[in-house]
């Protein structure tokens, strides 16, 4: 376990130290390599392990053209031009409806992201990024 990282830090508004752990691409996450962890920063082994897919997009650009036109966005979309009190097609009233939506978008996300942390802090779940688990 020579080639770990490690670093605790807090989030504003989550409960708690974080550790992160960085972990090379060489090392296998097996069974063993997740108790030495786990004692290396003191703590028991996970009840669960959340393993994330993300993208180096900002959530304020989460949207893409496709997903505002779809039926899961209608509503969202009808009250962004209600807010802006628009109903044209302008560039410029495009432009200010997808950061309408991209903005509700953002604090959704935010949202629900800060839910599970909060959550996965109380029931000792750990969250995984990286190269698959062996």
């Amino acid at each position: 376990l020579a080639d770990l990282r490690y670093t605790k830090f807090k989030i504003s508004g989550l409960p708690g130290d974080k550790h992160a752990i960085f972990v090379p691409d060489h090392l296998a996450m097996t069974a063993p390599t997740f108790k030495s962890i786990a004692s290396f920063v003191q703590k028991e082994l996970p009840s669960m392990l959340l393993c994330g897919i993300s993208s180096l997009c900002h959530p304020s650009k989460m949207t893409t053209p496709q997903l505002r036109k779809c039926q899961d966005f209608v509503n969202l979309m009808q009250d962004a031009r209600a807010s802006l009190g628009k109903q044209g097609g302008s560039m410029l009233e495009v432009q200010k409806l997808v950061e309408v939506v991209n903005n509700v978008m953002e604090k959704k996300l935010v949202s629900a992201v800060g839910s599970i942390a909060r959550t996965a802090f109380r029931m000792n779940v750990w969250t995984f990024s990286g190269p698959q688990i062996s």
